[in-house]
């Protein structure tokens, strides 16, 4: 099974990033120079009052590739601004990729750009165009991307980086600190740049106290607090251009430093890509000469253009279709957990043991041989299974109908009326399928559901407004990244989060960790007590992992999702161009 944190690593790896690292005595000389709406910032590490990064939400049902509504612009085609060159082929070499071609890639959302662009993880695709300053590839020591060198302190308060001398954006102009210091101000003040925010980053760019510059290259940035996790905000902090912000949001000039650039945009319908000029990479690419992204209705009319040869790339299908195609799966790490969530305020759900019982009705072994179409494994934890806080004993069913009945009535429970569970109507994983197994499961033990379906935008309002009055099916995400950051920055363990759950102990764990050394013994003390609590006090009931399922044809090379599961076409090239 693929694991992020399959290569170990050392703590200075995870300090100063795979590339060449700022030196002892410029990180010392520089260290000293420097200057959500219910989105709740990480608490300094000696009080566990609150975390970090609060407002980062689980992903919506389309958040993964697609957005889930579409725009209200215009239908004509918005052109690319006129001054960016047309660009010239990258030559291949003779052997291994192939120039030219053009890759179709199915979506079923359009673009989003007034609601937060870049910035939000329901952007899909767009990661083609837009860059962070490092990346996770293959572990989660940072890659450096626009920046060639990139050290955190030792106290894990401070991030000193330079841009790379050719990072660029597609028309040409330098990226600068003033662009990275506008994104993370845009994050946290959004009201001044004419939209509101919600995103998953918004925490985190809240911590940062100080943004300063050495040179025209080199910022340094200061947070309130250590954070052992703060590779992950620059790992997940896209950048773009200051200047051209406000037609970014109309869609008229979207400027980022990616290997492809926008070529053009028909609301409703779709956009084409074409490749940069000014690509700093100097691995190679880009390779094709432009991707087409077409816009469909819902995922029956995916399948039915992937099986009509006319798309290459369909992310996000449903189990059923992928074991269909099983020759094209290409399945992205482990993202998180699907998972039934409870309302602890509610009157039934306030007894742990009620919860407990719930927990032991589920048929996980059921979940992911039928639902799951034996794509998947089994789970009951939300780390990546190379996580340091990954506890192989928790990779089992589970199941045990007699203890639930032996816990509920121990408990004392009873029901006069159904109780109501929320899901979304038709969604490939949490749908009313999944609903309609756990409704039997539970009755079997004694409790009765009424499920209630809902359409993508009402189901995640809901989830935003934290509006579920007993219980829902949803799934959390970002298992790839520190183990600090599972268990903060998904909504279902934020402090305000939807199951109204508080613990002192897990306040306590997550204090602890923001400034541990993930790999220590002291975390592992941590990771430990957090396993514990997350069976014996459910808030969520784990049934199976949440892991994108994507189909790739075979004409398509170099395909590669890196650590996060979001397509990354830098290096891919077509067999048959």
């Amino acid at each position: 099974m693929t694991s992020t944190w399959k290569k170990p690593i050392s703590r200075r790896q995870m300090l100063a990033g795979s590339g060449v690292a700022l030196g002892a005595g410029v990180t010392a000389a520089l260290v000293g120079c420097g200057d959500d709406d219910d989105d709740e910032a990480p608490a300094a590490t000696a009080a566990p009052a609150t975390e970090a990064p609060a407002e980062a939400t689980e992903a919506p049902a389309e958040a993964t590739e697609a957005p889930a509504e579409a725009t209200e612009a215009p239908a004509e085609a918005t052109e690319a601004p006129a001054e960016e060159a047309t660009p010239e082929p990258t030559e291949a070499p003779d052997t291994g990729p192939k120039q030219g071609g053009t890759l179709r890639y199915a979506v079923q959302g359009d673009l989003l750009l007034t609601n937060g662009a870049p910035f939000t993880r329901a952007q899909g695709i767009p990661i083609l165009i837009f860059e962070s300053l490092i990346r996770y590839e293959e572990s989660p020591a940072p890659t450096h991307v626009l920046v060639d060198q990139y050290e955190v302190s030792e106290d894990l308060t401070q991030v000193t980086v330079r841009l790379k001398e050719n990072a660029v954006f597609h028309d040409g102009s330098p990226v600068t600190p003033d662009d990275v210091f506008f994104g993370i101000d845009a994050i946290v003040n959004p009201e001044q740049y004419g939209f509101s925010f919600r995103g998953q980053l918004k925490a985190f760019a809240s911590l940062v106290t100080d943004m300063s510059t050495i040179d025209e290259r080199t910022m340094v940035f200061t947070f309130a607090s250590a954070l052992a996790n703060v590779n992950d905000f620059f790992a997940q902090f896209p950048v773009t251009k200051k200047d051209t912000y406000a037609q970014l949001q109309t869609g008229e000039n979207i400027q980022g430093t990616g290997p492809y650039k926008m070529k053009s945009w028909t609301p409703g319908v779709g956009y084409e890509l074409e490749p940069s000029t000014n690509w700093h990479d100097d691995r190679g690419g880009p390779y094709l000469d432009g991707v087409k992204v077409i816009q469909f209705a819902d995922a029956e009319a995916v399948g039915q253009a992937y099986d009509a040869d006319d798309i290459d790339i369909a992310t996000s299908v449903s189990p059923v279709f992928g074991k269909a195609h099983e020759e094209d799966v290409r399945l992205a790490a482990k993202w998180g957990i699907v998972y039934v969530g409870l309302n602890v305020t509610n009157p039934y759900f306030q007894d742990k043991r009620v919860r407990q019982a719930l927990f032991f009705a589920i048929d996980r072994e059921r979940i992911v041989n039928e639902l799951m179409e034996g794509l998947v494994e089994l789970t009951t934890q939300p780390w990546d299974p190379g996580s340091p806080a990954f506890d192989p004993d928790l990779e089992q069913p589970f199941y045990d109908p007699d203890r639930a009945r032996a816990l509920l009535a121990e408990a004392g429970f009873s029901q006069t009326e159904p109780i109501t569970f929320d899901h979304y109507a038709n969604h490939p994983v949490v749908g009313a399928g999944l609903a309609s197994l756990i409704k039997q499961n539970f009755a079997d033990v004694g409790v009765e559901i009424e499920l209630v379906g809902h359409q993508i935008p009402d189901m995640n309002k809901k989830l935003f407004e934290r509006d579920f009055d007993a219980g829902w099916f949803l799934m959390t995400g970002f298992s790839p990244f520190s183990p600090v950051t599972v268990i903060t920055q998904p909504l279902p363990f934020q402090d305000n989060n939807p199951s109204k759950y508080t613990s002192e102990t897990f306040l306590d764990i997550r204090a602890k960790l923001r400034s541990l050394d993930p790999f220590s013994e002291e975390a592992l003390v941590q990771y430990e007590r957090f396993n514990e609590l997350f069976h014996d006090d459910p808030w969520l009931l784990p049934c199976a992992p949440f892991r994108g399922i994507n189909v790739v044809k075979p004409r398509v090379q170099g395909y590669n999702s890196f650590v996060e599961p979001l397509t990354y076409l830098g290096y891919v090239w077509l067999d048959d161009a």
